[in-house]
C-alpha cells in the first residue's frame, strides 16, 4: 500500500473516547495515535524477534516444589512452606522464569549453577 493512499476508518464510540484520551495526554494526533497502535500489533503479531535473552540465573526460596522444566522435586525443606535450592532464570527485558532445578537452571544459563 502506497504512503498516499488513505484508510477509511469509521471509529466506534469507545475507540473515540480512546483517541481522545491518547491525543489529551501528549501521544500526538490521531494519525500519530493510529501509527503507534499498528507498529505495536505488528512487533506483537508479526515481528520475528528474538526471545529474551538469558542473562543468568539466582538461587530462590519456592512455595513450589517441582522444576518446571522437568517436574524433578527441588531442593530441601525451608520452614514455612519454602523450599530451598531452586533456582530463578533471568531474562535481559526483565522477565524470570523458575523455579527450576540446578540442573536446567545449568542447562539455561549454558553453565555450572552452584
Amino acid at each position: 500500500m502506497p504512503k498516499t493512499d488513505f484508510v477509511s476508518l469509521r471509529p466506534s464510540a469507545t475507540m473515540q473516547r480512546q483517541l481522545a484520551e491518547l491525543i489529551a495526554t501528549g501521544h500526538g494526533n490521531q494519525t500519530a495515535v493510529i501509527h503507534a497502535a499498528v507498529e505495536r500489533m505488528w512487533r506483537a503479531e508479526c515481528d520475528a524477534a528474538e526471545p529474551p535473552r538469558v542473562v543468568g540465573a539466582v538461587e530462590v526460596l519456592s512455595k513450589i516444589a517441582a522444576c518446571l522444566d522437568c517436574n524433578t522435586p527441588i531442593g530441601v525443606d525451608a520452614g514455612d512452606g519454602l523450599t530451598a535450592g531452586a533456582y530463578a532464570i533471568l531474562h535481559d527485558d526483565g522477565s524470570v522464569r523458575g523455579p527450576l532445578c540446578a540442573a536446567c537452571a545449568d542447562k539455561a544459563t549454558n553453565h555450572y549453577v552452584e
